[in-house]
C-alpha cells in the first residue's frame, strides 16, 4: 500500500531507495534539532514507514513541524530543510517529502485538519520525535463529534474523491491520487472502523500498533467479515498485491510501458467497485446504518 508510480519514474530510475530515505531521515533530525535549539520550531516528528524503517518503492516521507510562532523568518528556516533535501537527494525525493508546518498555537487550539483518530496514530511509540512532542499538547479537530459521525464523514469524503477520480478523462494520470486512495482503503477504512468500534462499544478491537498495516488489515478483515463486507475488502487487497507484482516486473524491465499503463487503466475501471464497497459499509454496519423512515 502506498503511492502509485508513473511509468516515467520507473523509466528514469527515480525510485527512492531505503538508503536515501534513511539519509533524509538523519538530515531531517539534524536540521530540526538545530531549529529547536535556535527556538525557531517547538518540535518536529516523523511518522509512517520512514519512522519504523519499513520503506518501500511506494513510500512517502511523512513529517509534521510545529513552529514556535508564525513568522516569515521561521517559515523560511523550515523551508531550508526541503531545499537541502532537494540539494542532497534530488527532485524525485522532494516529490515524496511531505512536511506539514503549522505554528504551535494551531495545534493547541485544534486549528488543523487532523481528527482525534489521527491523533491516536500520532501518539503511538512508532514515531521519531525532535524537540517537544506536539502529541502531548495538540487538541484534535471535531473532538465534540461522536466517533460514528467521524466515520460517516470519512467514508463520504472517500466516496466523493473516488467518484471524482473515476470521472478523470485520462485514466493513466495518477496526479489526482484516486487510485492510491482506492488501494489504501482496506487499511485506511479498517483502521478508522476499528477505532470507532473500540470507542463506541469499549471494545478491544483497536489494533495494538496502528502503524502496523498487516495487523490492522488482519483485524479489520475479521470485523468486516461479521457484516458480509469481506468480499470487497479482499478484492481491494488483491488489487494492491497485483499492483505490487506489476511494479516489480516493470522495475526489472520484464514489462514495457504499454503493459504497465494497461494495468493502470484496469485499476481505474475498478474504482466503481471500491465506491460500491464504501456504500455497502454505510448500509451494512449496524453502527453506521441510520433507521429508515
Amino acid at each position: 500500500m502506498g503511492r502509485l508510480l508513473e511509468y516515467r519514474e520507473i523509466q528514469n530510475d527515480q525510485i527512492i531507495s531505503k538508503d536515501v530515505f534513511r539519509g533524509a531521515k538523519d538530515l531531517f533530525v539534524e536540521m530540526s534539532t538545530d531549529l529547536v535549539r535556535k527556538e525557531v520550531i517547538d518540535g518536529s516528528l516523523i511518522y509512517g514507514s520512514v519512522a519504523v524503517d519499513t520503506m518501500g518503492p511506494r513510500s512517502d516521507f511523512d513529517a509534521i513541524t510545529a513552529l514556535r510562532e508564525e513568522s516569515v523568518k521561521n517559515r523560511m528556516a523550515v523551508r531550508a530543510i526541503k531545499l537541502e533535501m532537494q540539494s542532497q537527494f534530488g527532485d524525485s525525493f522532494v516529490n515524496v517529502f511531505d512536511n506539514t508546518v503549522k505554528p504551535r498555537s494551531n495545534f493547541e487550539t485544534g486549528n488543523h485538519d487532523f481528527n482525534r483518530f489521527f491523533g491516536q496514530h500520532l501518539s503511538s511509540d512508532d514515531r521519531v520525535v525532535i524537540g517537544n512532542d506536539l502529541a502531548t499538547y495538540a487538541t484534535w479537530a471535531g473532538n465534540e463529534k461522536l466517533a460514528v459521525e467521524h466515520l460517516r464523514e470519512y467514508l463520504a469524503n472517500k466516496e466523493r474523491r473516488l467518484s471524482k477520480a473515476f470521472e478523470e478523462i485520462n485514466p493513466i494520470d495518477l496526479s489526482h491520487g484516486g487510485l492510491q486512495r482506492m488501494l489504501e482503503l482496506p487499511c485506511a477504512i479498517g483502521r478508522k472502523a476499528l477505532q470507532v468500534v473500540a470507542e463506541t462499544y469499549d471494545s478491544p478491537e483497536t489494533p495494538i500498533r496502528s502503524v502496523d498495516k498487516k495487523l490492522v488489515v488482519l483485524q479489520a478483515r475479521e470485523l468486516f467479515g461479521k457484516y458480509d463486507l469481506v468480499d470487497g475488502f479482499d478484492q481491494l487487497l488483491a488489487n494492491d498485491r497485483n499492483y505490487n507484482e506489476i511494479l516489480e516486473q516493470a522495475l526489472r524491465g520484464d514489462i514495457d510501458q504499454t503493459e504497465y499503463e494497461d494495468f493502470i487503466r484496469d485499476l481505474h475501471n475498478r474504482l466503481p467497485d471500491a465506491i460500491g464497497w464504501i456504500n455497502s459499509i454505510l448500509e451494512k454496519m449496524p453502527i453506521l446504518s441510520k433507521p429508515k423512515d
